[in-house]
């Protein structure tokens, strides 16, 4: 039997790696989000986190985001 652990994005440790599984369902944040590159099955790795904590820095496909954590806690991911 194999567990998935499931979480927010924003509860990543840094150089932790995850599948995003569900964004929340508000439509305008729901576009500007996937606008971004952002979309259920993408991989994201977190890099790196600003020195008082807020934005967190992902990696998404190829290239670095920075995501504020009020909206990477709105991402519910798996653990890879």
């Amino acid at each position: 039997m194999q567990y998935t652990l499931m979480m927010k994005l924003s509860d990543l440790n840094c150089g932790e790696s995850s599948k995003v599984i569900q964004i929340s369902n508000q439509p305008k944040f729901m576009r500007r989000i996937n606008d971004l590159g952002i979309v259920e099955g993408v991989v994201i790795t977190y890099v790196a986190r600003a020195p008082l904590g807020d934005p967190m820095l992902i990696k998404v496909r190829d290239f670095m985001l920075a995501i504020r954590l009020d909206d990477a806690k709105k991402i519910t991911v798996e653990k890879l």
